[in-house]
């Protein structure tokens, strides 16, 4: 019999194991938030969080317990300068299908969406989401140009946030600073 690729740990595969779990550690809230990160990790760029370390189980859990995955947006930029003649015809007739360019997508998901993706894939279950609703607070946050937990909280940052959400107020105060400057 070949040897199978993963087992199961609980009600999925270990594909979406937390590190915790493989370590047989207690399993939590956030053991569940690893596996969604998982999952939204595949939707965003394609590809397993540790897709090198597919290949078996003991692979698979040293890559989870000890390394921390590349930003969803890197992993698409990489992939897309790495493929095939063919893929790359696959990619432009999504781009085409979705009216999207590859490279547009992948600075989309840059930023808020990796940090997101990457909290619920942290290592320690302590640094993760602790529930679903402190993840789905910070999508919502990112809908309405709200800084988001996933991201430290500067002052750039929420500066930048607030022009997104008030570009008309922002315009009047930048033109009015530039006026009294320039006198």
């Amino acid at each position: 019999d070949p040897q199978p690729k993963s087992r199961m740990v609980g009600s999925l595969g270990a594909e979406f194991a937390s590190p915790e779990q493989l370590k047989g550690e207690r399993i939590t809230t956030a053991s569940d938030m690893y596996a969604a990160g998982v999952l939204f990790y595949w939707l965003l760029c394609g590809q397993h969080p540790h897709a090198q370390a597919l290949t078996d189980l003991a692979t698979l859990a040293g890559a989870t317990i000890n390394f921390d995955p590349e930003a969803p947006s890197a992993r698409l930029e990489r992939l897309m300068t790495s493929v095939s003649r063919s893929d790359y015809e696959d990619l432009a007739a999504f781009s085409r299908s979705t009216e999207e360019d590859p490279d547009r997508i992948a600075r989309s998901i840059e930023g808020e969406l990796d940090a997101i993706a990457l909290k619920m894939l942290r290592r320690d279950p302590a640094a993760r989401y602790q529930s679903v609703g402190e993840a789905l607070r910070d999508f919502q946050r990112m809908r309405e140009d709200r800084t988001v937990s996933a991201l430290p909280d500067t002052r750039a940052y929420r500066l930048n946030k607030w022009i997104l959400r008030y570009p008309v107020v922002a315009s009047f105060a930048l033109v009015s600073s530039l006026g009294l400057l320039l006198g």
